[in-house]
């Protein structure tokens, strides 16, 4: 069978078939189909819609069936409506959270962290040279020791720290996060990227902007480092942004944070 057109007749603009799929806290997705027309008005249909999502139109698929004279249109639009305030409908967003482990100096644990600096460099010093108790209390009576009190006047945590290191036990295991923000989008527009401020501490916490914040109450309380964002093209005009945040309970002056002030 053959489709016959006669003249002045085109394919509607509106389509003729709209399908609505809604998925909750996700968005919707809407499809629009021309089920029959001549196959080259549906065919001319198609190349209109395949150019717009080309240039960057939020439409996720584009299918032209030629099938005995007959042509047939379905166009699939990428998912809309993603309900995040300040957020276009088109920008879908996924956040994480991401425990870390972090192997640092034994030396930096908050428990030594009423030792003052002399003690934990006398009590480095004592356990790398492998002095023992007489070593120290011979080295304190000359001064050797950067001053240094005989062992028996030592604070049980500065004794703690030499054991520690003596015995190998020179870094310890902390748990680190880090804050990652990811939008997928057509319009570069909408996810435009900032370097300003990277590798520097974040005077406040990223936060959420998803429902995440429905599952963790918080960030962990401390200090984030704005990383170097990044930005990946998808094809089709669809971009993928990421912008990651680092979390340390106290970072660097260096970063603008408030360790070594």
């Amino acid at each position: 069978m053959t489709a016959t057109k006669h003249p002045d007749q085109n394919p509607p603009a509106d389509p003729p078939s709209i399908t609505r799929d809604s998925v909750y806290g996700v968005g919707e997705k809407v499809t629009y189909e021309w089920p029959m027309g001549t196959k080259d008005d549906i065919k001319a249909l198609y190349d209109e819609y395949k150019a717009d999502m080309n240039n960057g139109e939020n439409i996720q698929q584009v299918t032209y069936k030629n099938q005995t004279g007959r042509g047939s249109l379905v166009v699939r639009w990428g998912r809309e409506g993603s309900q995040i305030q300040g957020e276009p409908e088109t920008v879908a967003m996924i956040e994480e959270v991401i425990a870390v482990d972090i192997v640092k100096d034994i030396c930096e644990h908050p428990y030594f962290e009423d030792l003052t600096e002399t003690e934990i460099a006398q009590a480095r010093r004592a356990a790398e040279d492998y002095w023992d108790e007489d070593e120290i209390d011979a080295r304190a009576a000359k001064q050797a020791l950067g001053g240094g009190a005989l062992w028996t006047n030592w604070s049980a945590k500065k004794k703690t720290l030499y054991e520690h290191i003596l015995h190998g036990v020179r870094s310890y295991f902390e748990t680190g996060f880090v804050f990652r923000r990811q939008r997928y989008s057509v319009r570069t527009a909408e996810t435009v990227l900032t370097f300003d401020g990277i590798n520097k501490v974040e005077t406040e916490s990223p936060g959420f902007d998803t429902d995440m914040l429905s599952l963790l109450s918080s960030l962990p309380a401390g200090e984030w480092l704005y990383r170097p964002p990044s930005a990946e093209y998808l094809g089709n005009g669809r971009w993928k942004t990421t912008q990651e945040w680092q979390w340390a309970l106290k970072w660097s002056v260096i970063y603008g944070g408030s360790w070594g002030e």
